[in-house]
């Protein structure tokens, strides 16, 4: 892990205020697929689940896009006297027990805000969201509503990856991957963040968040023995990334190309998702900012 000082504001997409879509399935396998990719990112983290230091007790915290919940009911136990929702465009799925202090809510975090009396601005002690980049389209109104239902002094945390490519150098490898190319090209202009990660510190700085930091972390493609935490998400990645980006290209492009123009595009993404050269990781960011007093 590598802990990031702000730097410089890069140019950020601004997304068009409308109703997020998710491009992947909402179905059993891919709720196995989110299990596993969560056990796997914990394990990457070192173990760590949150990284805001948050005290022993707190009221109310949202987990936005909390998919099968398993952090939302992580974040139950561990605040057992707080209210938690967890947030997300599907029905969540019964795969946890849920404590009786969690709850969930369907629908876009921008559109309860303030209007469900469970969101009310200046009330959540904690704002925790992880990889919504593909349901997500107004990330500058997403990080302005966070800072709106916040108390003073509480925390916000957005763990992202960015997708891109690189060798054990920390060198792109990508930049003749038209499948890619493509994809990211038609996400900007669905106003989706394809590099959500690198790019939350900006949108947590132009906020107003203070005290914003960002730890990195490697997502390996293949086994890395510099990296031994990421073993569990090598395996998970090399099983499971060719079949699920084979469904977001499809997804991303088939109002956009024809299906003798994706087929190619498909083709190349198995040849190029596939272990190799020791070392090809994309990176991971886990980014934290306190609402000022």
């Amino acid at each position: 892990m590598s802990v990031i000082t702000a730097g410089s504001t890069p140019s950020l997409p601004k997304g068009p205020v409308m109703a997020s879509k998710y491009h992947l399935p909402h179905d059993a396998p891919e709720h196995d697929r989110l299990e596993e990719q969560s056990d796997a990112i914990i394990a990457v983290m070192g173990g760590q689940v949150i990284h805001a230091p948050l005290p022993s007790s707190i009221d109310r915290a949202i987990d936005v896009g909390c998919g099968t919940a398993a952090t939302t009911v992580f974040l139950g136990r561990r605040f057992p006297t707080a209210s938690v929702y967890g947030i997300d465009l599907n029905e969540v799925p019964t795969l946890h027990p849920k404590p009786a202090n969690v709850s969930y809510i369907k629908g876009d975090v921008l559109e309860l805000a303030n209007r469900d009396e469970r969101l009310q601005h200046g009330t959540l002690d904690y704002v925790y969201s992880r990889l919504i980049p593909l349901g997500m389209d107004n990330w500058t109104g997403y990080i302005g509503t966070a800072y709106c239902l916040l108390k003073p002094e509480a925390w916000v945390e957005i763990q992202e990856l960015d997708f891109v490519f690189h060798n054990k150098n920390s060198q792109p490898i990508d930049g003749n991957w038209k499948w890619l190319r493509e994809v990211r090209r038609v996400a900007q202009e669905k106003g989706l963040d394809m590099n959500s990660g690198s790019h939350s510190t900006s949108y947590l700085q132009q906020a107003g968040f203070e005290n914003v930091r960002t730890m990195e972390y490697v997502w390996p493609l293949g086994r890395w023995r510099d990296h031994p935490e990421g073993d569990l998400m090598a395996k998970h990645s090399a099983d499971t990334w060719p079949d699920i980006f084979a469904h977001l290209t499809q997804a991303m492009l088939e109002k956009t190309h024809t299906e003798e123009e994706i087929r190619p595009l498909i083709e190349e993404l198995r040849r190029t998702l596939v272990p190799g050269e020791e070392g090809i990781h994309m990176k991971f960011f886990v980014t934290l900012g306190r609402k000022p007093q």
